[in-house]
């Protein structure tokens, strides 16, 4: 589990490529597009560096009017600041250039999942329908969001990480085994917010106990812990087993992408390489031929970094 907190205004992103499919619709109100607009504003100069007024109505399509207008708010807000005039300019009046604020806005992420340095105190923190976020809220008087950990290393990887598609399947290897699925940008969390709960999927009925009560789950395969105590032909055979686990969810949604996070410690290109092996033993060959496995692009930082933009394109529109 991930949150983040931050202290400034709240700002829509509906099209958001963090928007979560499966989130219930809401009817569009007025103010819904200036909200819109005003996170693209802010979205085009977080991307791109420093424009002038005319660089971001081409770049985001809007009116030069309209454009001066929201850059005028952001400006009010301490968002952004003008930077001075563009030295490179030709004939006419030089653009004065405007660029984000770096200390406009604090955020503050916590990983709160089973770190191995915390693991003798946070294993099982024994919360069952404990809302996190309003406890935080009233404690803190600042937005907070919170999110399930492989989900926001997912959104880190997708928005800082740049895989190959817009599509990835990130698996979280920790005391338990996790996974965050984004199609075509979109965050996938399930009707009742349980995508990518893997660990529980039984691959080997005669395996070990489990502590959901069933016997063979993916977690008493190739959890840390396990791994940490396995040699390498039973890391291997950890990796196979989840290879074999992936190999429907490939197959049906045609990924292409599957990226592993956890500790350093525990998984190596051998696993990597019978995961690998595994997911295109069972798959046809149009599918299982086009998928990679790679490991995080950002180490183990990767839900922190997530639960940072998270809370970026929650409150200001710009991841």
């Amino acid at each position: 589990m991930a949150t983040g907190t931050t202290a400034g205004p709240t700002s829509g992103g509906g099209n958001s490529p963090f928007a979560r499919r499966g989130a219930p619709r809401r009817k569009a109100v007025p103010g819904d597009t200036r909200r819109h607009n005003r996170s693209l504003v802010l979205r085009t100069v977080f991307r791109s560096g420093p424009l002038s007024r005319a660089d971001l109505a081409r770049s985001t399509h809007l009116t030069r009017a309209a454009t001066s207008e929201l850059a005028g708010e952001l400006l009010t807000e301490g968002l952004v600041e003008e930077l001075g005039t563009r030295s490179d300019q030709g004939v006419g009046k030089p653009a004065t250039l405007l660029g984000l604020v770096p200390d406009a806005r604090l955020t503050v992420t916590l990983d709160l999942s089973d770190d191995a340095r915390f693991r003798a105190t946070l294993v099982n923190l024994g919360w069952h329908g404990v809302d996190l976020s309003a406890g935080l809220l009233h404690a803190l008087d600042v937005p907070v969001h919170v999110a399930n950990d492989a989900n926001a290393a997912a959104l880190g990887e997708l928005g800082l990480g740049g895989p190959a598609e817009r599509s990835l399947l990130l698996v979280k290897i920790g005391h338990g085994v996790g996974a965050g699925l984004v199609l075509d940008g979109h965050l996938v969390v399930g009707d009742r917010f349980a995508a990518g709960e893997i660990g529980h999927v039984v691959v080997d009925p005669d395996g070990a106990a489990c502590a959901c009560g069933r016997i063979g789950c993916l977690e008493t395969v190739m959890a840390a812990p396990r791994l940490r105590r396995a040699n390498d032909r039973e890391r291997q055979a950890g990796g196979r087993r989840l290879g074999e686990a992936l190999a429907p969810v490939v197959s049906a949604l045609n990924l292409r992408e599957i990226v592993l996070s956890g500790p350093l410690d525990v998984l190596d290109e051998s696993f990597r390489t019978a995961a690998l092996d595994a997911v295109r033993e069972r798959t046809m060959p149009a599918v299982g031929d086009n998928v990679d496995i790679r490991f995080s692009s950002l180490g183990e930082d990767d839900v922190l970094l997530g639960a940072a933009m998270l809370v970026l394109d929650r409150e200001l529109g710009v991841a």
